[in-house]
């Protein structure tokens, strides 16, 4: 993870974000932005995300769910990294792992 060199936060949860911030720049990720779950703020993140970039998404949001995001990031050709962040059941993760 030390050569990922900006991180992207989607998740509607504020404490999360915060700490998942402090997080991921402690072990040495250089820019962290918080996006929020509005479909044009997705799509510039795929479309401005490199290869060494992460996406940390939640699947339990507001407005635009997680699954959607993912179907967004897909259209849009993403290159970034994706790690999902969810207490969803096993069968939400799943759906979420064959997109």
């Amino acid at each position: 993870m030390a050569s990922c060199k900006k991180a992207f936060l989607i998740d509607d949860d504020p404490v999360f974000s915060a700490v998942a911030s402090v997080l991921l720049k402690s072990i040495g990720v250089a820019e962290v932005f918080q996006v929020s779950n509005n479909e044009a703020e997705i799509r510039q993140v795929a479309k401005i995300a490199s290869s060494s970039d992460l996406v940390l998404l939640g699947l339990n949001m507001s407005g635009i769910d997680g699954l959607a995001v993912l179907r967004i990031l897909a259209s849009e050709k993403l290159k970034a990294f994706v790690s999902i962040s969810s207490s969803e059941t096993g069968a939400i993760r799943d759906a979420a792992a064959r997109l």
